[in-house]
């Protein structure tokens, strides 16, 4: 991942932003100032980013489903955010985003796990959904986002209503969203390098905004991961441990086995067996012990996976990769495990194995 995202925090002072006008006003002077400069991309700003642990949520209601008939109105994340949040941060947006012609009574985005639970089985653009009471004015849904991850990659994406800086009339949100964070996409290879750049535009548009908590997203990644990469290292090591003390015992086991039945090898190639066929009947036998063995070990890897489900990005619980790799390699040990010691067992004088026994 580049760290071609830059963020940083913004707090505009009540006395000159008391407003929600104010402050969409002033984000997007600030925007049209940013995107100006040739190593900048496309300016945006919310005040909730991904990864940044705020585990608050607010009460949202749909249009056609009245307050009484609510038990628990669901509870979510509702960020509110300026235009272009979404190119910024690269998230997918299925129908469209707020764009900045827009100067009034602009639609929400909802979040692609939101939609599945308010309205299963149904096209969620076009449904009404608000905060603050469940009666009209609604905000449209006018886009479905993919989901992203609110307090770390070990907890499921968060479900979010990503409402606009500018309350709809009717339809009141929180108050005027000054504490912010400015998040930008930048042409050059490491965001950090247009800092120097950014803090004049910030300081001339109003020297009474400081520009505090300045960060490089790829940073706020791993500090996320810090955690969880620790204990999904542990884990990995204790599993490769497993697989080497498995390798290592199935080796044992099987060799012990086979060689275990030298005299028997020897009445078979006394009576006249081929040493291939001898080989081959020690080989096969093998194969289905160990087969059986795999079977019941992956029944078992399958059914404990739900505890470990909370530690994997990326990957699946279930991942077929992993468990084709290790069977093979598992079955892979236990071939050499038959065929190594049914090779020398089918090399030795008959008259020596009889006389062993």
């Amino acid at each position: 991942m580049r760290p071609r995202v830059l963020t940083f925090d913004i707090m505009l002072p009540r006395v000159r932003y008391a407003s929600e006008q104010q402050v969409a006003t002033y984000h997007d002077t600030l925007a049209g100032a940013l995107q100006a400069l040739p190593e900048i991309e496309v300016v945006s700003a919310a005040n909730s980013t991904p990864l940044d642990g705020n585990d608050g949520c607010t009460a949202v209601f749909m249009e056609g489903r009245p307050l009484a008939g609510i038990d628990n109105p669901p509870c979510v994340d509702t960020p509110r955010v300026a235009p272009g949040y979404f190119d910024v941060l690269r998230i997918p947006v299925r129908g469209r985003a707020p764009d900045r012609s827009e100067t009034g009574d602009s639609g929400a985005v909802v979040s692609e796990a939101l939609a599945r639970r308010l309205w299963p089985g149904e096209e969620a653009i076009g449904k009404g959904i608000r905060v603050n009471g469940d009666g009209p004015p609604y905000y449209r849904v006018i886009g479905v986002a993919g989901d992203v991850r609110r307090n770390g990659f070990e907890k499921p994406p968060a479900e979010t209503v990503y409402f606009p800086i500018r309350s709809r009339d009717g339809a009141p949100l929180c108050g005027a969203p000054r504490a912010m964070r400015v998040v930008i996409r930048t042409r050059t290879a490491n965001a950090g390098d247009v800092v120097p750049q950014v803090r004049p535009v910030l300081a001339s548009l109003d020297p009474t905004v400081p520009m505090a908590n300045v960060r490089i997203l790829t940073d706020v990644v791993s500090e996320s991961m810090a955690q969880s990469s620790f204990t999904t290292t542990l884990l990995m090591l204790a599993a490769f441990l497993a697989v080497v003390l498995s390798a290592v015992g199935l080796y044992g086991v099987i060799a012990y086995g086979v060689m275990s039945r030298q005299s028997e090898l020897g009445v078979r190639l006394a009576l006249g067996a081929r040493p291939g066929v001898v080989r081959l009947m020690l080989v096969r036998e093998v194969l289905l012990l160990v087969l059986a063995g795999l079977s019941i070990g992956t029944v078992a890897a399958l059914s404990s996976t739900r505890w470990i489900a909370g530690l994997l990005y990326g990957v699946t619980p279930h991942d077929p990769a992993t468990y084709v790799g290790v069977t093979a390699f598992l079955l892979g040990v236990g071939l050499v495990a038959g065929f190594v010691p049914a090779w020398r067992g089918s090399q030795v004088d008959p008259l020596i194995a009889l006389r062993s026994e």
